[in-house]
């Protein structure tokens, strides 16, 4: 089953976390996390990965990733960016890109 996370790639996202949302009109701010989350999630990333992207981008407490995570998705399905059956675990895992 795929998912349509089109929306996301819609959003208007500056350097400084200032998004917004054309669909809504909507205007919201994240911080270097979500917007890694959010970037993450545009390219289709799985939870492992968004977490590995996390753990190696910014200093966090690694016992709170996954339910930070988790809580950031609802935000966004609260928010209709992502449609309220969307779960990451839905996402295939990309493929390792070779250097």
């Amino acid at each position: 089953m795929t998912y349509d996370t089109s929306r996301l790639k819609e959003l208007a996202i500056s350097e400084n976390g200032f998004i917004f949302d054309p669909m809504s009109g909507s205007t919201f701010t994240v911080n270097a996390a979500g917007a890694c989350i959010i970037g993450c999630l545009r390219e289709g990333r799985s939870r492992t990965e968004i977490i590995d992207r996390l753990r190696t981008t910014f200093t966090v407490d690694h016992s709170d990733l996954d339910s930070d995570l988790g809580e950031f998705i609802r935000l966004l399905v609260q928010q209709g960016i992502l449609s309220p059956d969307f779960t990451l675990e839905q996402l295939p895992a990309q493929p390792k890109q070779e250097s």
